[in-house]
């Protein structure tokens, strides 16, 4: 079954922005809420808690969404260069989310 993972990245302020990443890959194994997830891209903590599992039987894949990151800058520019470090671990990003001040 497909897998899914699906992680919001904040700004401090989440106001000022936010990016949603996602990473595919295929497991016999269904995550479920409060499990916890470990990942390359995670740096600390190393793992992030399950919050939300989203079954699809009729397309075969499960959307696993993951708890927030939370930056601890406004600064877009830092946001943009988590994006770019988590696609060198096979997540991807199409989905921008600032909001225009």
């Amino acid at each position: 079954m497909d897998i899914i993972l699906i992680q919001q990245i904040n700004l401090k302020d989440i106001d000022n922005g936010f990016r949603q990443i996602q990473k595919k890959f295929n497991s016999n194994i269904i995550p479920h809420k409060g499990d916890y997830i470990s990942d390359g891209a995670f740096d600390d903590p190393d793992e992030y808690e399950v919050i939300n599992v989203i079954i699809d039987y009729q397309e075969n894949y499960v959307q696993v969404w993951l708890e927030p990151i939370n930056l601890e800058t406004n600064d877009k520019v830092d946001l943009e260069k988590y994006i770019e470090m988590t696609k060198l671990y096979n997540w991807e990003s199409n989905f921008l989310f600032i909001k225009n001040l």
